[in-house]
């Protein structure tokens, strides 16, 4: 599996995990999921993005929780429902330290996407090919992988353990798809699972 450091946090008194589900009327949808160490954002990612109108509701829930930057930011497919707005998330939130998750053997060059999602590929490419300082970590996904891993530790010394975990996109269906003239995007769909101590969410 891959790994990644673990990195212990501490807090006195509150850990609270904030979920947030948005959808909109015909299409598109978003989670954000934010942990709180007393009353303070320890950690915050953003799974999908949409804008409909000029209404990005991911954006207006970040700002209103004064959200700085994401640690974490999963494109789990490039359907257009789950796509447009990405962009507009990298452009606001990721710096040095996010990880932008993307479906394994997925560049771009796949389909005719549309214009703002073949951007959003093209600014992640910029970014993956860069000599310079990247702006933003890039991880291609498949199934199996341990993605984040913190230890989240009150006063008495109790832990409290977070991870994220990928269950999907299936590495075999991935290779298979290579030698396929036509794919089926949702092929690609990263699965996650978030853990936090006892409690689990799949997404």
């Amino acid at each position: 599996m891959y790994q990644v450091r673990t990195t212990n946090v501490f807090f006195q008194k509150k850990l609270i995990l904030d979920i947030y589900l948005i959808g909109y009327r015909n299409k598109g949808e978003s989670i954000i999921f934010v942990i709180y160490t007393d009353d303070i954002p320890s950690y915050c990612g953003v799974i999908d993005c949409y804008e409909y109108n000029n209404l990005n509701v991911t954006v207006e829930i970040l700002k209103k929780k004064d959200i700085k930057s994401l640690d974490l930011l999963c494109w789990s497919h490039p359907d257009e429902d789950h796509s447009i707005g990405i962009d507009t998330i990298i452009s606001l939130y990721a710096n040095e330290n996010t990880k932008v998750l993307l479906p394994g053997h997925i560049n771009g060059n796949e389909y005719n996407y549309n214009p703002r999602i073949q951007n959003t590929f093209n600014i992640i490419n910029q970014n993956v090919v860069s000599r310079k300082v990247k702006k933003y970590i890039v991880r291609d996904v498949c199934d199996n992988m341990n993605l984040v891993h913190k230890n989240y530790i009150n006063k008495s010394g109790q832990p409290y353990e977070f991870n994220i975990c990928s269950i999907a996109p299936n590495s075999t269906i991935l290779r298979g798809n290579d030698f396929k003239e036509t794919i089926q995007k949702n092929d690609y769909s990263i699965g996650l699972v978030l853990s936090l101590g006892e409690f689990k969410v799949l997404f």
